[in-house]
């Protein structure tokens, strides 16, 4: 039997990268009240959603975002809903971005199914459609990272399945 000698070495050029950890988004500043949500003169489903007896409607971007606020308002822990709460600049990957979270909510105790998605009495909320809540982990991480250390409060991620409390 004979045995196979490998004597060739790969060139110094293709050597083996190592994997660099991804950089931190570096805080720049936050701003209430930056950006209010536009008029929709096309398929985009802005407006207003209802939420509590009294209580002035919350603006919306999308019905996904309207069914959020009705499945949030819903809840008996929810205390307050406030719509584009604020907006971050932050610099990532060597450009300057800006970031507004869709809604600020306020609960008097955490829902154990949101709580289990990271939601505190405080948190903010990043709205997607169901099935299409996934973004980029790298992204997610970044965007989650800066609102932590802009506000202290944590980035969760809804649809209206999700807010209703029905399994992701």
């Amino acid at each position: 039997m004979k045995t196979l000698a490998f004597t060739h070495r790969p060139p110094a050029s293709l050597a083996v990268a190592t994997m660099r950890p991804e950089p931190r988004p570096k805080l720049i500043s936050v701003q209430s009240g930056f950006r209010r949500v536009p008029l929709s003169y096309g398929r985009h489903h802005g407006g207003y959603a209802v939420t509590w007896p009294g209580a002035p409607s919350v603006r919306v971007e999308s019905a996904e975002e309207a069914r959020v606020v009705h499945a949030l308002v819903a809840r008996p822990e929810c205390r307050d809903i406030i719509s584009q709460p604020l907006t971050v600049w932050y610099e990532w990957r060597g450009r300057v971005r800006r970031y507004t979270p869709d809604l600020a909510v306020t609960f008097s105790s955490v829902p154990v199914d949101l709580q289990a998605m990271g939601a505190e009495s405080r948190c903010l909320v990043e709205v997607k459609p169901f099935g299409r809540e996934r973004l980029a982990q790298a992204v997610w991480e970044a965007m989650r990272d800066v609102i932590r250390a802009a506000t202290g409060r944590p980035l969760i991620l809804l649809s209206s399945r999700t807010a209703q409390g029905e399994e992701p």
